[in-house]
Order: structure tokens, then C-alpha cells, then sequence
């Protein structure tokens, strides 16, 4: 009975975790999206993101050869999991990888640093930005920019799990893909979903 309720448990949470539906962002397909230059020294991210004029999250771009005019008026065509248009590996589609989604999902919650073995808000500063953008680069086949943070994450999720892709088009035109995950809210119920899934695990190892 205990294996069934822990295993019940188990799914009921996977379920509320990778379903897309379940979310609620701080963007909406339609919205008037503004980036302005945060930390990070690269062409990339820290990004800070107005929606419809108001500041909502930070972020990191996906593709190297998309563009935008920081403090421009855009519009947020998609949110999805993919970058539309793709980017220096393709122009077709380009599916998010799992990994750039572990690696963004966690530093939105600022676990980043301790999974990392880095002290605090270290990827809030120049050099971790800048680490972390190279990163989902080279993760994303964008740009030569392998380090630490790669390693770091493979194989960790095999999912997207909450992470999406904003896709940015000014008139008909795709202007960037930028990473975006739910509302600080539902970031925490998945952060308690998560601590509950290894919680039930380690206690059915224990049964």
C-alpha cells in the first residue's frame, strides 16, 4: 500500500510539473515585450524584460545571429518550445534543449550557484552571466563557448519541464528567442513539486 501511494504521489506530481498547460508566465503571446542590457558582457544575456511596459524577469537569449534594439518595442509572437526560426545551426524549428532548460530553470530560482559550487549570486555578475550565456550557446549549437556549466548539466532532465522560448518579432520579422519560466508563484509550488518527488523516491528505496 505504501509503494502504491508514494508511486500515485509521484506521477500526480510529474504530471502537475510537465504540463505545459499548468504554468502561467509573465508573458503572453500578443504582449509588447522590451529588453534592456542587465549583467553579462557578451552580445547575449542578462536581459531584463518590460512587458507592456512594466519590468517582469530576467533572461538569456538562445540564437547568436537574431538581433534586437535594446529599449525597442516588440511584440511576443510565440511561446514555445522551440526558437522558430532556429539560429546559426538551423533555420527550421530549433527544438530547446534539455539541458539549456535545467540550467535556466535553476538559476531563475537561484540554485544555480550551489549546484555549481559557486558563492552567492555568482551568476548574477559579469563573469557568471557571461559563463552561463556561453554556455546555453554552445548548448544550443550557436557558438563555441563549451565550459563547466555544460557538463554540469547533462543529463539531469529529460525534459523542458517549465522553461519555454519567447519568440520576438518586430512587424513579420523574428527579432530573438528569450528564455522565460512561470510566475515566481508557480516557480515555487514546482520547487516544493521537485523536493516532494525526491522525498517519495528516497523513501521507496527505503521500503
Amino acid at each position: 500500500m505504501k509503494r502504491m501511494y508514494l508511486t500515485g504521489l509521484i506521477f500526480a506530481i510529474a504530471v502537475v510539473f510537465t504540463g505545459s498547460n499548468a504554468y502561467s508566465y509573465p508573458a503572453n503571446i500578443g504582449d509588447t515585450i522590451r529588453l534592456q542590457d542587465g549583467t553579462g558582457s557578451t552580445n547575449g544575456g542578462i536581459f531584463r524584460v518590460y512587458i507592456n511596459n512594466v519590468y517582469k524577469f530576467d533572461t538569456f537569449c538562445v540564437e547568436t545571429d537574431e538581433f534586437i534594439n535594446l529599449g525597442a518595442n516588440y511584440v511576443v509572437a510565440d511561446i514555445s518550445d522551440k526558437a522558430v526560426l532556429g539560429g546559426a545551426n538551423t533555420n527550421a524549428n530549433d527544438p530547446l534543449d534539455f539541458r539549456t532548460a535545467w540550467l535556466f530553470y535553476n538559476w531563475s530560482i537561484g540554485n544555480l550557484e550551489s549546484l555549481a559550487g559557486k558563492s552567492a549570486n555568482y551568476f548574477r555578475t559579469t563573469a557568471g552571466a557571461d559563463d552561463l550565456q556561453w554556455a546555453i550557446w554552445y548548448i544550443e549549437q550557436e557558438y563555441v563557448g563549451n565550459n563547466y556549466l555544460v557538463d554540469l548539466a547533462n543529463g539531469k532532465w529529460n525534459s523542458i519541464g517549465p522553461v519555454r522560448v519567447v519568440n520576438i518579432m518586430d512587424g513579420s520579422v523574428y527579432k530573438q528567442d528569450v528564455l522565460i519560466t512561470p510566475e515566481p508563484g508557480i516557480l515555487i509550488l514546482l520547487g516544493i513539486a521537485m523536493s516532494a518527488i525526491g522525498m517519495a523516491s528516497w523513501r521507496l528505496r527505503k521500503l
